[in-house]
């Protein structure tokens, strides 16, 4: 079973960049030699210089949610079977070295070094990759409040018609992938309201012959990222908790 679970605040306040990339840290404590001993990122100021004192130890349920006991705030985690994945947002890439954003309001930073640990492997992808990682999406928590809702659009444009307000998905409805695509700052998205009928429908994996008729969603553009440049969208997984 695989479970997903977003940061929605990570980014509150702070505008993002189409090319901004994340750092996923993937540990499975029943391959690495040690298990829960090896589950940490050694931190260091620069590539190539002396470790820290402090290492991060990695925790999937840590005290203060989605914060590390180093401080390292991560985006999001995924959870299947022995293996967590651990997702943080990257500044740099130098070979083994990374430098994390330890938290985007305070701009610190750190740098980690792939030991290549087996079972623990670092690899880096675009954000707005990890953001079409699921099959729907939450709203980011500053657009829930004051307006727990997001436009889908004709067309991904913002003179287009709006179609319809969607909310973050939850208990059924709101808003989920048609598919991969997108233009800009926008993705190809499909709202789920009303009782209307989607193929994209994630809980069709479970009831197959779910709303086999019926009034079709509403098919549009969202925005992911808004016009001041911040994160409007979270990925989410709808089916994390089964059917």
């Amino acid at each position: 079973m695989r479970s997903v679970i977003a940061n929605d605040n990570f980014f509150e306040g702070i505008p993002v960049a189409p090319d901004m990339e994340i750092l996923m840290v993937s540990a499975d404590l029943k391959v690495l030699p040690h298990g829960d001993a090896d589950a940490e990122l050694i931190q260091y100021p620069a590539p190539g210089s002396g470790r820290l004192s402090d290492s991060c130890g990695l925790d999937s349920t840590p005290p203060v949610p989605f914060t590390l006991d180093c401080g390292a705030q991560m985006l999001g985690l995924e959870t299947r079977a022995d293996e967590t994945v651990y997702y943080f947002l990257s500044k740099a890439h130098q070979g083994d070295w990374y430098q994390i954003i330890l938290s985007p309001q305070s701009g610190k930073t750190v740098w980690v070094k792939d030991q290549h640990v087996k079972g623990l492997d670092m690899t880096t992808h675009l954000l707005v990759d990890w953001l079409q990682s699921g099959d729907s999406y939450v709203l980011a928590h500053e657009v829930v409040d004051p307006v727990p809702s997001i436009s889908v659009l004709s067309k991904p444009d913002d003179r287009s018609e709006v179609l319809t307000e969607c909310v973050g998905y939850a208990d059924g409805d709101g808003l989920v992938q048609i598919d991969k695509i997108r233009n800009g700052d926008w993705v190809h998205a499909t709202c789920l309201e009303n009782e209307c009928f989607a193929t994209q429908d994630p809980e069709r994996a479970c009831t197959p012959l779910r709303q086999a008729q019926g009034i079709a969603c509403v098919q549009g553009w969202a925005r992911w990222r808004g016009k001041n440049g911040h994160l409007m969208l979270y990925p989410h997984e709808a089916l994390s908790e089964g059917c």
